[in-house]
């Protein structure tokens, strides 16, 4: 019988494994958002090139579904930062205090660092954050840009039954 020794990743890949699914829970969120933004964009597109007030209507609503669902999306992307936040407590918790020695000054400087683990989580959190901000600055862009779309086309209408109206009318 021969006995095979676990690895580090082995030994932790319970921990790994609860990260992970949080980390692509919240990816794949984020591409579905992606996703939605380019279907907004070509919503305004379609919207500008509408005639009849039925395809308005249709695209008015195809829109509402990409908002509600969008809104779907950062309810699950908020709940992953939840339980991001939640995995770092538990691992600050679950850190072993290290003991301060008055004499050596590397333990104490050592003593002051965040442990590798805790360092990856905080920093996986951080890097989501950053993209999550960025795909929801490309959605108010894209929700402008068909609003946009929108009163450019209010605007052509006014114009068509009278010439002398202003941008407030």
């Amino acid at each position: 019988f021969f006995f095979k020794q676990k690895t580090a990743y082995e030994m932790q890949r319970g921990l790994v494994g609860s990260e992970m699914c949080i980390r692509d829970r919240v990816q794949g969120t984020l591409l579905e958002i992606s996703k939605n933004n380019v279907q907004i964009k070509s919503l305004a597109a379609e919207y500008a090139k509408a005639a009849l007030e039925k395809e308005e209507k249709k695209l008015n609503a195809d829109m509402s579904e990409i908002i509600s669902a969008n809104d779907k999306a950062r309810d699950v992307i908020q709940k992953g930062f939840e339980d991001m936040d939640e995995d770092i407590k538990r691992t600050t918790e679950d850190e072993p205090k290290e003991e301060k020695k008055e004499g050596d000054k590397d333990q104490v400087k050592e003593a002051k660092l965040d442990p590798p683990e805790l360092r990856m989580k905080r920093q996986l959190k951080s890097s989501l954050i950053i993209k999550f901000q960025e795909i929801l600055k490309q959605t108010n862009e894209a929700q402008a840009e068909y609003k946009k779309s929108e009163q450019n086309k209010i605007k052509r209408r006014l114009k068509m039954v009278k010439h002398n109206n202003t941008e407030q009318q």
